[in-house]
């Protein structure tokens, strides 16, 4: 089965995904001042601004393709970069939305007090968490208790070839 468009459809959404919160972080930095002073990336309070931090992203959105796009040395890798890639087009998603909101509620966000640099870092790294870290854990250890104990097991019927039982397969079968 030839999986390339997958892989396509997920860069396609990466991208999408990408551009979308670029875009709505303009469109709620843009509103007032006073938006921009909260927002929480740590590539703005390190003093690169909204445009370094679009380079950032745009280089960092390329990397993330050239390597999904390389061929793939292990079943392992290709699942950690289908997972990972998923869950920063969910990030992307969520952040697009907030920025979208807060852009759409920009009278209000305006009138809060200014956040720290500790709290935007602790907003950050939350953010980052729930949507990245988290998920990640939870769906990749699974994996490696499967593939650690997969080959122990013995299945009335196997839909999977675990690896060295391909050529026994084939002989079997000549």
């Amino acid at each position: 089965m030839n999986t390339k468009w997958v892989k396509y459809l997920l860069i396609a959404l990466f991208l999408g995904a990408a551009v979308l919160d670029i875009a709505s972080t303009h469109f709620a930095v843009s509103q007032s001042p006073e938006i921009a002073a909260r927002e929480s990336n740590p590539l703005v309070a390190a003093g690169l601004g909204f445009m370094g931090m679009y380079i950032v992203k745009m280089s960092l959105m390329l990397v993330i393709v050239w390597m999904f796009t390389r061929p793939q040395k292990s079943e392992r890798i290709f699942y950690f970069q289908i997972t990972f890639m998923l869950l920063l087009i969910v990030a992307q998603l969520m952040a697009a939305y907030g920025n979208y909101y807060i852009g759409n509620h920009a009278d209000e966000y305006a009138l809060l007090q200014p956040m720290t640099e500790d709290a935007k870092a602790n907003y950050y790294t939350n953010f980052i968490k729930v949507t990245i870290l988290f998920p990640f854990i939870i769906a990749f250890l699974p994996y490696l208790i499967f593939e650690w104990t997969y080959k122990y097991e013995t299945f009335s019927k196997r839909r999977l070839i675990y690896k060295g039982e391909i050529n026994a397969e084939i002989k079997k079968n000549v």
